[in-house]
């Protein structure tokens, strides 16, 4: 289970698959949901990286298959200006470490605070 599997154009990931990642093209939306079934129903990767063209693809499926648990990461694609990657990775590392490492606290602890806050003094 400890592998890592990356989706999207084979000449965005060379870099990738040097490092020992293990690559699956994706040219469709169609190509792209499947290996996205066959990875959330297996189990069989640790973390899922995808380029945003792949996400651009099949948007809601990539979105479906987070909420069931897959752990996906976007990365850059060259010349992208969508700032997919970073919006995916801030949300990731904020689930990970239960805040926003650029300083703002996740949504649960803002509204213990908020609660915490609403308590009357004692005494």
């Amino acid at each position: 289970m400890g592998k890592v599997v990356a989706l999207g154009e084979p000449a965005e990931l060379v870099a990738l698959l040097a490092a020992g990642v293990e690559v699956r093209p994706c040219r469709s939306a169609e190509e792209l949901d499947g290996h996205l079934e066959g990875l959330a129903d297996r189990r069989e990767a640790a973390l899922v990286l995808m380029t945003e063209r792949a996400v651009a693809l099949s948007p809601a499926e990539v979105e479906r298959r987070q909420r069931q648990g897959l752990v996906l990461l976007v990365i850059p694609t060259l010349g992208s200006h969508r700032h997919l990657s970073e919006e995916a990775l801030s949300r990731l590392l904020e689930e990970a470490a239960g805040a926003d490492l650029l300083g703002h606290e996740a949504q649960g602890n803002q509204r213990q605070q908020a609660a915490e806050s609403e308590e009357p003094p004692a005494g």
